[in-house]
């Protein structure tokens, strides 16, 4: 379950060109609209619906807030993907990891041991080498990075079961999501119902495939350890990067190929320190 769930999330980037010309504004509404139908759907077979009202104050408060962070990086993710920077989305998921660790640090006042203290130099020195590259736009990357990696730490204070949250942060986006596409269909902008039944279907599809591995990663998560799944979310972002060299033809400048080398090698440090370490115990 966790390798096909990177494993489709690598293959997003193929998937989310099939919708064009939709725009990423558009095509994040459609996503959010019926990954919200479908999270409903499932809680209400799951009969635990009911569990919306144990929810607080604080929780209703968190979720809003990992809401637009989830959204924000569904966006940056899809404009970069329909823009033809699949690479730089890439990056951005390898850089993830790493800025998940500094707000570790930061927040959480967590402990950093001197092999993972090198590894987060190097990947600062990493990302300030890809911010001098002329073919790339770090922000881009940098911004998939954080919102990821923010959304993330949100979740780790909160007590909310991953499948609820998904379906609440969803629900909350849904009113405004809606009135985006009407306000494009009766503007006669929308592409829903304009190009056939082939992109009602990928359209409807994006929220399916959303859902599916969102529930797909929460199952994996519960039975997998937590190094094994640090381990198999670099999956992700090779697919990526693979799938944007090979398949749209980016370019990657010499300077670009040195960062990237360098977050590999942060990378390799600090899982290595990782499985070590789980090993030990």
């Amino acid at each position: 379950m966790g390798i096909a769930t990177y494993g489709i999330w690598g293959f997003f980037p193929a998937f989310f060109q099939l919708l064009r010309p939709a725009g990423p504004l558009e095509i994040l509404a459609h996503r959010i609209v019926w990954t919200a139908l479908l999270m409903a759907v499932a809680l209400l077979l799951q009969r635990r619906l009911g569990e919306l009202g144990t929810l607080g104050r604080r929780d209703w408060a968190l979720l809003a807030i990992t809401t637009l962070m989830i959204i924000t990086n569904w966006l940056l993710f899809t404009n970069a993907v329909n823009g033809g920077r699949v690479v730089d989305s890439a990056l951005g998921y390898f850089i993830n990891p790493l800025v998940s660790v500094a707000l570790g640090v930061l927040i959480f006042r967590e402990r950093l041991y001197p092999a993972q203290c090198i590894a987060l130099c190097i990947a600062v020195a990493a990302v300030a080498l890809l911010s001098t590259g002329t073919d790339r736009d770090p922000w881009v990357a940098l911004g998939i990075a954080c919102s990821f990696a923010l959304y993330g730490a949100l979740h780790k204070v909160l007590t909310v079961d991953p499948a609820l949250g998904v379906a609440v942060e969803t629900a909350m986006a849904t009113p405004m999501a809606i009135a985006y596409l009407l306000l494009l269909e009766w503007r006669g902008y929308g592409h829903f119902t304009n190009h056939g039944s082939e992109h009602i279907i990928l359209t409807v599809l994006s929220g399916v495939l959303t859902a599916f591995t969102l529930m797909l990663f929460a199952a994996a998560a519960q039975g997998l350890p937590l190094v094994t799944m640090g381990l198999l979310q670099y999956l992700m972002p090779s697919l990526q990067l693979i799938w944007g060299l090979l398949v749209n033809h980016e370019t990657m400048s010499a300077t670009s190929w040195s960062g990237l080398g360098l977050i590999w090698l942060a990378l390799t440090l600090f899982s290595s320190d990782a499985v070590l370490r789980a090993r030990n115990r």
